[in-house]
């Protein structure tokens, strides 16, 4: 894999997909996030047992591929490029990875990515859609709420049912309930469905910052 890209996107794309990576993991691959890169863009995943985040940048592609990186370790040399400068990432047969940008080369050591785990088939997939703020606002109006533990897993998530009247969100504790329902577009599927609200916590931060943005929710069977 060879690319090249704006450091400031690619930035935003790894703080972005490493918000569920954990520092230590079951499955050894979820301590990285993915890189893969193809058709001018570079697409960089995170996931835990619950949550799997991919956010895009726009990337010259010279040769396409894949790598798991250590997103720490990733970071930390982005950290080190001024936004607007070039990045450039080449990916040798062993999965070594080297970072220049500018008079700045740095090597890190890769991983296979053909260990990460596959995404799950998502079938009979319903859509609508709702503005980023709006949802931002019903997570934060309801996921505090939820309990932060698992001794009762019902109760740690966020009940969302969906229906022409809109999208309404509740969640409780045993001492407390927190709800919200806020506009949906016309077409939304009738259905209702649990979200751990650990889930929630990590997205609402990404949410928030696309302001206005139509966000398109995907319901569906894995």
């Amino acid at each position: 894999m060879q690319i090249t890209c704006r450091a400031g996107d690619l930035k935003a794309a790894v703080d972005v997909a490493s918000k569920p990576v954990a520092a230590k993991s079951t499955q050894n691959a979820l301590t990285y996030v993915l890189l893969d890169a193809d058709d001018g863009c570079v697409t960089v995943t995170g996931a835990d047992l619950r949550v799997r985040t991919c956010c895009q940048s726009a990337a010259d592609v010279d040769v396409a591929g894949a790598v798991l990186l250590p997103p720490t370790d990733l970071e930390t040399v982005l950290a080190q490029c001024p936004d607007d400068a070039s990045v450039s990432l080449t990916v040798s047969a062993s999965y070594r990875v080297t970072v220049t940008c500018g008079r700045m080369v740095v090597r890190l050591t890769g991983a296979d990515p053909e260990t990460y785990p596959i995404a799950p088939n998502i079938r009979d997939t319903a859509t609508f859609t709702v503005t980023s703020e709006r949802l931002t606002e019903a997570i934060r109006s309801t996921v505090f709420a939820a309990r932060k533990d698992d001794a009762r897993p019902v109760l740690s998530a966020v009940q969302l049912v969906v229906s022409q009247a809109g999208l309404a969100l509740m969640a409780a504790d045993g001492e407390r309930v927190a709800q919200r329902t806020i506009a949906v577009d016309a077409d939304a599927p009738d259905c209702t469905l649990l979200i751990p609200g650990s889930s929630l916590r990590l997205m609402a931060p990404s949410l928030a910052r696309r302001g206005s943005q139509v966000a398109t929710l995907m319901v569906g069977t894995a």
